[in-house]
């Protein structure tokens, strides 16, 4: 009876699927053979909910490393991109222009923050503002928005660099305002481009020069 039961198992099992998430994915292949070990050594009910978990754990994992990229400005079409895409991009030293690509959230919130700070202690000259670019931040929470109004306050109060946000989603900017990130942020709202937030940070810097 156990030799039936295991040629019939083996029957059920992929052996070229397996060597596929091997050479995709490690992680998915850990995934794999955690979520089989758990159907073969407790149940398959046990087993599933093993492979869920593990997966939701990488999720949160991968989601709280969401790069950080410095942007540029495309003198030939004026679009700010990716500072390491290409050469020849201007590079403002006295506007701090960062994307985030991910979401801004409890898990990566704090990592945020730190890594922001690390780009601007590390620049070159001191930057006057900053402008994030938030199009890549198609989800937030309460402790995202938390991080953003704590960045805004502490650069302006401790280091006199204005903070402003740029190509905000809707449903992101909508939890903002209600979390209070407009009452901190440069001119109280979400610039449609970033480079309409570099020329109203520009413009305000020059009023105030006179």
């Amino acid at each position: 009876l156990g030799a039936i039961v295991i040629d019939a198992m083996i029957g059920l099992i992929s052996f070229g699927e397996m060597r596929r998430y091997w050479r995709v994915s490690r992680a998915d292949f850990v995934f794999f053979m955690s979520a089989m070990a758990g159907i073969l050594f407790v149940d398959i009910i046990h087993g599933i909910l093993i492979g869920v978990v593990l997966s939701l754990l990488m999720l949160i994992a991968r989601a709280s490393k969401s790069p950080i990229r410095r942007l540029a400005r495309d003198p030939e079409d004026g679009s700010y991109i990716d500072a390491g895409l290409r050469d020849r991009l201007d590079v403002d030293s006295r506007v701090l222009t960062l994307r985030l690509d991910g979401p801004l959230f409890f898990a990566d919130s704090e990592l945020f923050k730190a890594a922001v700070y690390d780009m601007i202690d590390t620049a070159a000259e001191l930057p006057e503002a900053m402008v994030l670019d938030a199009d890549s931040i198609s989800s937030t929470d309460t402790d995202g928005a938390d991080a953003l109004i704590d960045l805004a306050t502490e650069l302006n109060d401790k280091r006199s660099l204005r903070l402003a946000v740029a190509r905000v989603q809707p449903p992101v900017w909508q939890l903002w305002e209600r979390a209070g990130v407009a009452a901190v942020v440069f001119d109280g709202r979400c610039f449609d481009t970033v480079h309409a937030a570099v020329d109203a940070l520009d413009e305000s810097a020059s009023k105030k020069a006179r």
